[in-house]
Order: structure tokens, then C-alpha cells, then sequence
């Protein structure tokens, strides 16, 4: 019986695909809760509007594996 835990090796462009993954999250949950009032969602919502949508994503901030993700007025990530 192997034990796969000690083998594994993560990608380390995961963490990428997290990060792109929960920005996306957390801007449409803030469009939505500006949009919709918190309450589902609404006609406001759909189609989505890319551009608008856009700005949400480029307000979004979180903290991922003590690291603040978050963007510049261009979409890019802080220097390190």
C-alpha cells in the first residue's frame, strides 16, 4: 500500500488557477450584491456586461496564503 500523500508534488502554477478562480468568484459576488441588493440574481445581472464586470474584478482583494491578491488599474498584480 503506497501512500500517495508523500509522492504528491502540486503544481506550482496551481496556485495561478486558484487565485484567477476566487477573483472571479469574489467580482461577481460583488456585482451581485451591488446589482441585485443581495437578493439572488437579477435582471441587472444577465447578460453579464463584461466591462462592468471588468471593474468589479479590478476591485477585488483577498488574502490567499498570507499574499493580498489584488490589482492595479490595468489588471496587474502588485510587484513583488
Amino acid at each position: 500500500n503506497e501512500d500517495l500523500r508523500e509522492r504528491y508534488k502540486q503544481d506550482t502554477k496551481m496556485s495561478f488557477v486558484k487565485k484567477a478562480i476566487y477573483t472571479m468568484a469574489y467580482g461577481l459576488h460583488d456585482m451581485q450584491k451591488a446589482k441585485c441588493n443581495n437578493s439572488g440574481l437579477c435582471p441587472e445581472m444577465l447578460p453579464l456586461n463584461g466591462s462592468l464586470f471588468l471593474q468589479y474584478l479590478l476591485n477585488v482583494s483577498f488574502v490567499w496564503e498570507n499574499e493580498t491578491v489584488k490589482f492595479d488599474e490595468n489588471g496587474d498584480p502588485p510587484g513583488r
